[in-house]
C-alpha cells in the first residue's frame, strides 16, 4: 500500500503527541539516524571534558565544502607552506596545532570552523 505526501500529512496532524514521538522514533530506527538531542548530549560531554584541560590539541576531521579557505587559515595561523597545509587536509583527521591554552585553542576553532571545517579539540 503506498500512500501520499497528503495522506501522511493528514495523518501527522491528527495523531497525538505519543504517536507522533513513536512515529519519530520509529523513523530514526529505520534509517539508522541519531536523534538530535542524543548528538546534544555528546557534544556537552565533550565540552565538559575540554574544560578540565589545561593544553588542547586543535584536530581538523573534516575540511568541509571550502578547503582552500581551510587551508588558508591553517597557513595563516601555522608557519606551514602550502604544500604542507594541503597535506595536513588531505591525510585527515590531522592535528593542526598542539598544547595550545584553551582562549588560543578555542580561536583556531571557531575560526577553521567559520571556514566550513570540523574541528575537535583534544
Amino acid at each position: 500500500m503506498t500512500i501520499t505526501k497528503d495522506q501522511f500529512l493528514e495523518y501527522l496532524e491528527q495523531a497525538s503527541v505519543i504517536e507522533l514521538f513513536d512515529t519519530i522514533e520509529m523513523f530514526y530506527a529505520k534509517f539508522n539516524i541519531k536523534p538530535p538531542y542524543q548528538q546534544q548530549v555528546q557534544q556537552q560531554t565533550v565540552v565538559e571534558e575540554v574544560e578540565e584541560q589545561s593544553e588542547f590539541d586543535v584536530v581538523v576531521t573534516d575540511a568541509g565544502l571550502k578547503r582552500i579557505n581551510v587551508i588558508k587559515i591553517i597557513r595563516a595561523e601555522t608557519s606551514l607552506d602550502l604544500k604542507s597545509a594541503k597535506g595536513l587536509i588531505d591525510n585527515l583527521p590531522a592535528t593542526v596545532m598542539k598544547e595550545l591554552s584553551e582562549g588560543q585553542a578555542s580561536e583556531l576553532q571557531r575560526k577553521l570552523t567559520d571556514a566550513g571545517a570540523t574541528v575537535e579539540l583534544k
